[in-house]
């Protein structure tokens, strides 16, 4: 937006609006980086709450071995 569109006292002079172009062409977009980059999260999501179960598993067995020892 241009100086001429908001005005000092913060009013917006609509019509200046109007002549605003917008580029949706997304050109520097790159939808396979970013996909990938969401794919990643959601496997190391998947990873952090298997590690979690097998983690709690893991421990209950260890616990039941110690005390079927004593």
């Amino acid at each position: 937006m241009s100086h001429s569109t908001v005005r000092c006292n913060l009013s917006v002079d609509v019509t200046a609006l109007l002549l605003v172009q917008v580029d949706l062409r997304l050109q520097d977009v790159d939808l396979l980086c970013l996909t990938l980059q969401l794919g990643s999260k959601q496997v190391f999501l998947h990873l952090d709450i298997t590690l979690l179960l097998f983690i709690l598993v893991v421990e209950d067995v260890l616990v039941i071995a110690i005390k079927l020892a004593i």
